[in-house]
């Protein structure tokens, strides 16, 4: 043989041995890419000084759309906590069961309709209520809606960016103002002001226009879905400094987050997920 006549068996055996370890590599390699996870996330619920946690999180899968959705409670005793572990729950259950790729925005609706409707039922007029705020990924698409105080920032190419503002008086006057709708003097005098106007569990609840919003998603972009308990307590600089230093690993970025939140006293109960697009 051609293989025989130029090579002893010794140096046969070597490198067919090199060649079959090259294959097992190449194997090994194809198949981490074609198995890597299209987002990977880490997840964290601080409990501060308050007494009851009112933050509360679920992360639901469906054919290969990822839906968050996260509530902060408002109200005494334990209306604001039954009112975000109502929501929440509703949300999931009805995503599990109805949700179609085909109409995003009247799943939202419906959604954030059937939650107040259920917190409405539970929770005594005006005593309490909560916060909510909806992601969907779907592939490189990510739909998101909110009522309240929660926040959702994107970080891509160093930069952490609001996407969504919030329904409290001062950020609500802001944008009234910026539409015409609000004359300077008037959205001056509540700039310092952060009650929350807009949440589940009210009444009036149809008469708010729900924004409903979309973005294209891009590989290594960090998505955080956050209480106040969280974005409250760091400075935004040290935010984009934590995620630019550990973009690549963003369980050790939430260990930093941590970190830093507990060196802070009295701080509130928060909670925080950290969603990053893979490929």
């Amino acid at each position: 043989m051609l293989f025989i006549s130029r090579y002893d068996s010794k140096e046969a055996v070597f490198i067919l041995i090199i060649l079959l370890f090259l294959l097992c590599v190449i194997k090994h390699i194809l198949f981490k890419i074609m198995n890597k996870e299209n987002i990977s996330l880490v997840k964290y619920s601080h409990t501060g000084y308050e007494e009851i946690q009112e933050d509360y999180f679920n992360i639901k899968e469906k054919n290969n759309v990822l839906l968050t959705v996260m509530g902060d409670g408002l109200g005494k005793n334990e209306a604001g906590r039954i009112s975000s572990i109502t929501a929440v729950k509703i949300i999931s259950n009805l995503f599990l069961k109805e949700y179609s790729n085909a109409n995003v925005s009247y799943f939202f609706k419906k959604s954030i309709n059937k939650a107040n409707n259920e917190i409405l039922k539970r929770v005594e007029k005006n005593k309490g209520g909560t916060s909510i705020l909806m992601t969907i990924i779907d592939q490189e698409n990510l739909y998101y809606t909110s009522l309240g105080n929660l926040m959702l920032a994107i970080f891509r190419k160093g930069q952490l960016i609001k996407l969504s503002e919030g329904h409290c008086m001062n950020e609500v006057a802001k944008q009234k103002y910026y539409e015409g709708k609000l004359e300077k003097i008037e959205a001056l005098k509540v700039l310092n002001n952060k009650k929350v106007l807009y949440y589940l569990g009210q009444e009036n609840l149809n008469s708010v226009e729900m924004k409903i919003d979309s973005i294209k998603l891009e590989k290594n972009d960090l998505l955080l879905i956050m209480s106040k308990g969280i974005y409250e307590e760091i400075r935004w600089v040290d935010f984009e400094n934590i995620l630019n230093k550990n973009k690549k690993d963003i369980n050790t970025a939430l260990n930093k987050i941590i970190d830093e939140i507990e060196e802070h006293e009295n701080t509130h109960n928060g909670s925080i997920i950290i969603i990053k697009k893979n490929i």
